[in-house]
């Protein structure tokens, strides 16, 4: 698990991985999530500026992870491709409009 979280975060840059990293507590240093006022001490930012990064950061991973999933789903047409029925969405997911959404 620590390798594919390690591995997903190589999508960031060095600072937006590092703060994901202490606010989620899985930087080596740290036992426990550091609070947002913790982190900014840390980078000489407002706690409102490492929010800011954080959320950046996280949308970025979602893409990232969207990306992952629409490449699998492109690479599985093309092994199977008589079998052309789109997947329905597990139970309880809503499929609006053609689009699965993640409601996380």
């Amino acid at each position: 698990m620590e390798k594919k979280v390690d591995h997903a975060l190589q999508a960031l840059s060095i600072r937006p991985r590092n703060i994901l990293r202490y606010r989620f507590g899985l930087h080596k240093n740290v036992d426990n999530p550091l609070s947002l006022s913790e982190v900014a001490e840390l980078y000489g930012l407002k706690s409102d500026r490492v929010r800011q990064i954080e959320v950046l950061a996280l949308a970025v991973l979602q893409s990232s992870v969207e990306g992952d999933v629409r490449k699998s789903r492109r690479r599985m047409a093309l092994e199977f491709p008589d079998d052309t029925a789109s997947p329905s969405p597990p139970f309880g997911q809503p499929h609006l409009h053609g689009h699965s959404y993640n409601l996380i």
